[in-house]
């Protein structure tokens, strides 16, 4: 096949690749852009928008709206609150897959009504399981959460102080009518009434307590983050691999045991309450960023530190040069031979001022390197007259 025709079918490839993402983004932006519209029209008898607040009272209660959004002509979410004054909390939201998967695998642990519907529809998160158990065994609360979920919100939330709905645009399939928000308010009426007032903070007591178990996994694995993050920038500046994606690789022999080590432990020590998949999910997600990084910054440094071997001079030859521009700034590069292979090359950045009087194919550069205590050579720095690069 002559290459003129693989060209061109590959070009017109793309071409329809990018045509359909070009489509589908339309369509995206498209229908959030209707869907904010059917927010904005079901606010508007109450003079709520983005950054402005709006409020109806309704039977002798107040209700507070609130939209959230990046501008008054996109909203995003609405809120709609009432006060509400109770011992104890609970959040309701629908039933997914994950709260089905933990629950499934007796991670996550949930109340149960005794009602089919709602127990399928509905998921609790609560820490005051009796003071839920209580409130949730009325039918009449039961059906009320039903309803609004069915009118399209997306969450109950009881604080001990307000009793919140929340209604994403993401939810909304159709125009919703415009007795929406005053049908919600019958129902919140409903749900801030005839509240449990007993409540044990916790059915689950233990030697540690719950927090100081959330604080232990979820703060060691932001500081394993915290370290790696440390370590790779502190890497970066003084010890940099010229292979550093085999230093990766490597490093991974150190730090996927420890955090298996530390995902099982989250999961043995946050498992067995309504938000236990949330705790687990975030603790494992830090872990595992924070774990790779943090072995990763590590053996680089190592092996530049305990570098004791003497400095090696390579004598190579600028190929060509280019810069690379970010938003805030602009890194000047250039490519020399490689000492390390007759058919790569190798990128050193210089100060502007530098770069350009660097002429590729007749500028030559001395650059130091040092082959690393672990095996990893590293660069020390390049220089042109005297001039040395960053």
């Amino acid at each position: 096949m002559p290459v003129e025709t693989i060209l061109m079918f590959a070009l017109g490839t793309i071409a329809v690749i990018l045509l359909g993402l070009i489509i589908v983004l339309v369509a995206v932006v498209r229908r959030q852009a209707i869907r904010a519209n059917y927010l904005k029209h079901l606010v508007e008898p109450y003079e709520a928008a983005v950054g402005s607040d709006g409020r109806f009272e309704q039977d002798g209660r107040r209700f507070d709206i609130v939209l959230h959004g990046k501008s008054k002509r996109f909203p995003i979410e609405l809120k709609l609150g009432t006060d509400c004054f109770s011992a104890g909390s609970f959040k309701v939201t629908r039933e997914g897959f994950l709260e089905k998967l933990f629950k499934g695998i007796r991670v996550s642990s949930e109340i149960q009504t005794g009602d089919s519907l709602f127990d399928a529809t509905c998921y609790i998160s609560t820490e005051t399981e009796p003071f839920a158990a209580s409130y949730f065994g009325m039918p009449e609360k039961r059906g009320a959460i039903l309803d609004l979920m069915e009118m399209g919100f997306r969450e109950v939330r009881l604080d001990g102080k307000q009793l919140c709905l929340r209604l994403h645009t993401q939810e909304m399939a159709q125009k919703p009518p415009t007795s929406l928000l005053n049908d919600a308010a019958v129902l919140m009426s409903n749900l801030a009434t005839d509240i449990p007032v007993h409540v044990q903070r916790s059915t689950h007591p233990a030697t540690i307590s719950v927090s100081f178990k959330q604080w232990s996994v979820i703060g060691g694995a932001s500081a394993i983050l915290l370290a790696g993050i440390v370590a790779v920038v502190w890497a970066d500046a003084f010890f940099w691999p010229l292979s550093p994606w085999t230093v990766f690789l490597d490093s991974l022999k150190y730090t996927l045991a420890p955090l298996g080590i530390f995902m099982f432990l989250a999961v043995m020590l946050l498992k067995g309450r309504s938000s236990s998949h949330l705790e687990i999910i975030a603790a494992v997600t830090i872990a595992m960023v924070g774990f790779p990084m943090a072995g990763f910054g590590t053996e680089i440094i190592i092996n530049g530190e305990f570098d004791t071997a003497p400095i090696i001079t390579h004598k190579v030859n600028v190929t060509r040069k280019y810069t690379q521009v970010y938003k805030t700034s602009t890194t000047y590069w250039t490519e020399v031979e490689s000492w390390r292979s007759q058919v790569e090359t190798e990128e050193v950045a210089f100060p502007r001022h530098i770069w350009e009087g660097i002429q590729p194919g007749t500028t030559l550069l001395f650059c130091d390197t040092k082959p690393g205590r672990l095996g990893y050579e590293w660069l020390l720095g390049c220089n042109v007259q005297g001039h040395i690069s960053f």
